[in-house]
């Protein structure tokens, strides 16, 4: 039974390092900083998914704190000690995403929307710098609907974790898993993530 639950956005990381800020340009973006995508760059991540060399792996601020603690508890006795909850697209970026999760592990269990692709983010790395550019997408469709379904997965938490970031997604279920751990007296971790969110 998993001990640790998390849920906020899941994005899937589309990494590619290149030799020049010639992608970089072409989106119009700062080298070596981190961006939310608008109109100009929503195709980057369909063509830096095609590129030789490319490498995807689940991102996001709760996934990737979900990631490292399966990694630091997966010798330990008991499987399935992870649960991270999001959406995700009903696609191939999406199928990735929770492949990767089910082969190390940790149980993904997503809303899964049919209209939006799933949350990407571009990393471009030139000369070890590396340039971001996420598109939430799909991450901001969680419904609060689909965490009331699966109610029961709470019960089994020692810890839960989330952060700001889902406050723009879903806020009503953000404050129902509070108010959970608040009424059980399961600790709750809630990262602050970001100035604007303060």
């Amino acid at each position: 039974m998993s001990q640790l639950f998390f849920i906020e956005n899941p994005l899937l990381d589309i990494s590619i390092e290149l030799k020049d800020n010639t992608v970089i340009d072409k989106y119009e973006l700062q080298h070596g900083m981190a961006s939310l995508a608008g109109e100009k760059q929503l195709p980057i991540y369909d063509e830096i998914w095609g590129m030789e060399g490319r490498e995807a792996f689940p991102g996001g601020s709760a996934l990737n704190s979900a990631r490292a603690c399966n990694f630091v508890l997966k010798n330990q006795a008991n499987e399935n000690k992870v649960t991270y909850f999001g959406c995700i697209g009903k696609d191939e970026k999406g199928a990735v995403l929770e492949k990767d999760l089910q082969d190390n592990g940790i149980t993904g269990n997503f809303d899964k929307n049919e209209d939006t692709a799933t949350g990407t983010c571009a990393v471009i790395v030139v000369e070890k710098e590396r340039t971001l550019c996420a598109n939430l997408a799909a991450a901001c469709k969680y419904s609060t609907a689909h965490l009331e379904a699966n109610w029961d997965t709470l019960k089994n938490a020692k810890i839960i974790y989330t952060t700001s970031f889902f406050i723009t997604s879903n806020v009503e279920a953000l404050m129902k898993v509070a108010k959970y751990a608040n009424e059980n007296d399961i600790p709750l971790g809630f990262n602050l993530s970001a100035v604007f969110l303060l």
